[in-house]
């Protein structure tokens, strides 16, 4: 069957916001999440801006989740309607099926399905995580092999071995599970015990008094996927060390990442194991110069200076598993990894120095009084400079210079 026969989907139409995406922030980000993800092959990368192709997009949504910065939404599909459907519910076991599903229609009703209007890789791994801890929650992939849109299947399976560990961790181990065949029936007169209604409720049915209608509940594709998949999320070449031909901008927060950091710290208080996180450490090769607070996009890499001493900080729980902090730093000295956290969501100090003021730009520099900030001390002598230019402006010095 052709993509095209899919038709569209619930998610559509899908905005897009290009001014957040990480290969205008640094030209060595090389993201490409969203293209390689797209079932419809509606996106693509020119001159590193996102570009999609309307005509053939179907609004399948999972470009939602694919994307660490929320370059696109919807106004007609929701995460929180979502979890607010399951607060809902009085069963113990929710069941998804997306808008393709055959049975998405099928009759007689099982309990607490609900329909989606947009594939299953829309649902963020947030999502899952939250829905986990009161329910236990089946994620149909048993007709996703014969889907047009069957890549998405590696991408359902990655949201739910992430929020499966975050689980683990808080003793819910099991509680998001992938599912090829229904749930067990329930009769008429179970339903009418159950007050259930006759017609199937959908998942992510607009509520238009919920204010979050209009913005939407954003899901992010983070390469923190790579941790389970045992895959490398920084590029290659790390010594090819390139600047970014746009100013960097202002910090953006993963409005599912912003929900989870509500959450999850309340479920660490009742007992929770440490599970996998973002870990970044600095060698000693740094300078302090803070390049990669400058342009990490979420404001995970964090720093204050009181009292004399500059503190720089990390919060694994806001970390979208971009790179750029590794990427941007000019001497090479960021290591990042994965590692066991039991606070995720709290800044973790990973510098912790004395500072004084740079005698020539008056900027915090770690060190002894007198000490150049790393710009200042990196910067070519004057002469240098004057000597490059008259090298440039005047060739013909050149010749007799090398007479």
């Amino acid at each position: 069957m052709d993509i095209g026969s899919i038709g569209t989907m619930g998610a559509a139409p899908i905005r897009l916001m290009p001014e957040r995406c990480l290969n205008l922030r640094h030209h060595k980000a090389a993201c490409a999440y969203c293209v390689e993800s797209c079932p419809a092959e509606a996106l693509s990368i020119e001159e590193r801006t996102i570009v999609r192709d309307e005509s053939v997009c179907i609004g399948c949504g999972l470009c939602l989740s694919a994307c660490p910065m929320e370059v696109f939404s919807s106004r007609v599909w929701s995460e929180r309607h979502v979890l607010e459907s399951i607060a809902e519910s009085a069963e113990s076991r929710v069941e998804f099926l997306c808008a393709r599903h055959p049975e998405a229609d099928a009759t007689p009703t099982r309990p607490c399905v609900m329909q989606l209007s947009v594939c299953l890789a829309a649902l963020s791994p947030g999502l899952l995580f939250e829905s986990g801890l009161e329910r236990h929650v089946d994620l149909r992939i048993d007709a996703c092999a014969d889907c047009p849109a069957a890549r998405s299947l590696a991408h359902i399976e990655n949201s739910a071995a992430l929020a499966g560990s975050w689980l683990a961790a808080t003793g819910r181990e099991g509680h998001v599970s992938l599912s090829n065949q229904a749930a067990p029936l329930v009769t008429r007169e179970t339903k009418r015990k159950r007050r259930l209604s006759d017609r199937r409720p959908t998942a992510d049915e607009a509520k238009w008094s919920r204010r979050d209608f209009l913005t939407g509940f954003a899901r992010d594709g983070s390469s923190l996927f790579a941790a389970f998949l045992g895959v490398d999320p920084l590029a290659a070449g790390l010594e090819d060390i390139g600047e970014a031909s746009h100013p960097p901008r202002r910090p953006h927060t993963h409005r599912w990442r912003e929900a989870l950091s509500k959450v999850y710290p309340r479920v660490i208080e009742e007992g929770a194991s440490p599970a996998t996180w973002p870990h970044v450490e600095l060698s000693d090769a740094c300078t302090n110069c803070g390049v990669c607070e400058q342009y990490c996009p979420n404001q995970a890499v964090h720093s204050r200076i009181k009292g004399g001493r500059l503190r720089r900080t990390f919060t694994p729980g806001l970390c979208a598993d971009c790179a750029l902090c590794a990427l941007s730093c000019p001497m090479v000295a960021v290591t990042r990894g994965y590692a066991p956290c039991e606070y995720p969501f709290e800044p973790n100090v990973i510098t912790d120095v004395p500072v004084v003021s740079c005698p020539r730009c008056r900027a915090p520099v770690a060190g002894l009084e007198g000490a150049l900030c790393h710009w200042c001390a990196s910067e070519p002598p004057i002469e240098s400079v004057l000597g490059q230019a008259r090298h440039v402006l005047l060739p013909t010095d050149i010749t007799r210079d090398d007479r």
